[in-house]
């Protein structure tokens, strides 16, 4: 969301509000973060915090990072933090393993006549796919379909990327 009208307001006092937590969680993730008070700010939230809250969701259990932030114990708080943060790497890992395979099969086409990209991979998360899909979207200008397929059960599950002029 941009941060215009009411949205400046939500941010200013949520800001406030997380340098100032006494929640063993947020504290925990900050610090695997590298963010510190003086550093958090929206960017930090959107590029540091976040993907680590996201990548526990989508390569393991979303209900970790709401353990997180509701427990009390600073040891148990210590513990799920420095576990987002892995996740977060294998997501990181995952998500640029995928693009490279995915670049290297828009690399094999003749892309003059392919206005719009659909590519599916065996060994491909399906987790990570849309921001893969979003990364070849910026790199071919081209609306792109992604497919994680899942040979054991006889279906993919895909996520599509789109381009400003093409809804």
């Amino acid at each position: 969301m941009p941060i215009i009208k009411e949205n400046r307001v939500f941010v200013k006092y949520g800001l406030e509000a997380i340098r100032s937590t006494k929640k063993p969680g947020l504290r925990a993730l900050l610090n695997v973060s590298g963010v510190t008070t003086a550093s958090l700010n929206a960017a930090a939230i959107g590029f540091r915090l976040g993907p680590r809250i996201n990548a526990i969701g989508r390569l393991k259990d979303a209900k970790l990072a709401l353990d997180l932030m509701l427990t009390r114990d600073e040891s148990v708080a210590i513990d799920i933090a420095d576990q987002l943060e892995e996740a977060n790497r294998e997501r990181q890992g995952e998500q640029q393993r995928i693009l490279d395979e995915a670049l290297q099969k828009v690399a094999a086409l003749d892309l003059e006549d392919i206005y719009c990209l659909a590519l599916a991979g065996e060994s491909w998360h399906s987790g990570v796919i849309g921001i893969v899909a979003s990364k070849i979207v910026e790199a071919t200008g081209r609306p792109t379909i992604l497919i994680a397929m899942d040979n054991e059960r006889g279906f993919g599950r895909g996520s599509a990327r789109s381009i400003h002029a093409f809804n």
